[in-house]
């Protein structure tokens, strides 16, 4: 079983799948804070969960693989943002700036040599939370998904944050339903974004 942590934040859905489950994670999180604090949470239980069921990625996803600048809400670590420094969700304003490295999912998981040498690794279940980064980052994984390596995506909707990044709540879900998913609405007991089954 493989999870993605997209968005990984201080690893708090990181950590839940490593001691919950026998999954193997792959995180991604660019903020360098962040990193600091997953990575100290991630070594306290490394006698419970074996550190080769893990790999954290210090890199944000999205359509191509390029560099970007990371905004850090102050007193939010849970807000930030790739190439957007939009006030509304930062009242008391942002940290310095990171310049961060910015790759597809695609390359990552199922690089262009492998493409037509090997099937794509199955993907149970994708989190999905970039602060309006999800569009871009949809568009990074467009191999993955056309080989339905993607089973279920648990994703935020965050309109305002999509559409400082040129895209929007509709648009998202238009995304992932052109990919093959059902969409369910996030209230407790539903379920992510499921493609129909083969």
């Amino acid at each position: 079983l493989l999870f993605v942590d997209a968005g990984a934040n201080v690893g708090a859905c990181t950590m839940h799948m490593l001691l919950a489950s026998s999954a193997k994670v792959i995180s991604f999180e660019p903020s360098g804070a962040n990193l600091f604090h997953a990575s100290s949470s991630i070594l306290g239980v490394r006698h419970l969960a074996p550190p080769a069921r893990l790999r954290l990625y210090p890199i944000a996803l999205g359509a191509s693989n390029a560099s970007g600048l990371l905004y850090s809400a102050i007193g939010n670590a849970g807000h930030s943002v790739v190439d957007s420094n939009a006030p509304f969700y930062a009242p008391k304003g942002h940290e310095e700036a990171q310049r961060i490295l910015v790759r597809t999912l695609d390359d990552v998981l199922w690089p262009e040599p492998a493409r037509s040498e090997a099937p794509p690794p199955t993907v149970v279940l994708l989190k999905l939370d970039l602060e309006g980064f999800e569009c871009k980052a949809v568009h990074g994984m467009r191999h993955l998904l056309q080989a339905h390596a993607i089973r279920f995506i648990k994703t935020e909707v965050f309109d305002y944050g999509l559409r400082q990044q040129g895209c929007s709540g509709v648009e998202l879900q238009q995304l992932l339903a052109s990919a093959g998913f059902r969409l369910y609405p996030h209230d407790p007991g539903d379920h992510p974004a499921q493609p129909p089954l083969d």
